[in-house]
């Protein structure tokens, strides 16, 4: 968990910076998410797939809803 919560504070400074290789951490969030078979597949692929297009809103708003989502679980 402390893997993915580093990653998702990574990824978030990147998209606030507006900084393009917030891509590659994304696409590294998605196969952390399928490797582990979570619940929140779909949140990654989107999130990944946002970050790829550079919309840095919408990155920023799809992380927000992983960290609600991992939050809930606890």
């Amino acid at each position: 968990m402390k893997a993915l919560t580093s990653l998702l504070d990574e990824l978030q400074g990147l998209a606030k910076e507006m900084d393009p290789d917030m891509e590659d951490k994304a696409e590294e969030l998605k196969q952390m998410l399928h490797c582990h078979s979570s619940r929140h597949t779909k949140l990654g692929d989107r999130l990944a797939d946002q970050a790829e297009n550079l919309d840095f809103e919408d990155t920023l708003e799809t992380l927000a809803e992983l960290r609600q989502a991992f939050d809930n679980k606890m």
